[in-house]
């Protein structure tokens, strides 16, 4: 998680914003995977995290949360497979 969150929220600039958002809809994400895995919005949620770590145009905070978090979701999607076979 990154250091934004312990900040007041009128000190974070808009990508700190954003990238803090995100991980705060990951980690309730994943809380919900634990009781009723989907491997499609799995899935979903991996390749929009993969294109956005790709851009070039991204601001590093964001660029580095997105790929953080698309590693995070490649496991999520190893043990659902793992679970399926």
């Amino acid at each position: 998680m990154p250091d934004e969150l312990d900040l007041p929220v009128a000190a974070i600039t808009p990508d700190a914003a954003i990238s803090a958002l995100l991980c705060l809809f990951h980690s309730y994400a994943i809380q919900d995977q634990q009781s009723q895995p989907s491997p499609r919005l799995s899935q979903r949620i991996y390749r929009n995290l993969e294109v956005l770590s790709q851009r070039d145009d991204l601001p590093e905070i964001l660029h580095k949360t997105c790929d953080e978090l698309c590693d995070a979701w490649q496991l999520v999607l190893d043990r659902q497979q793992a679970r399926r076979t």
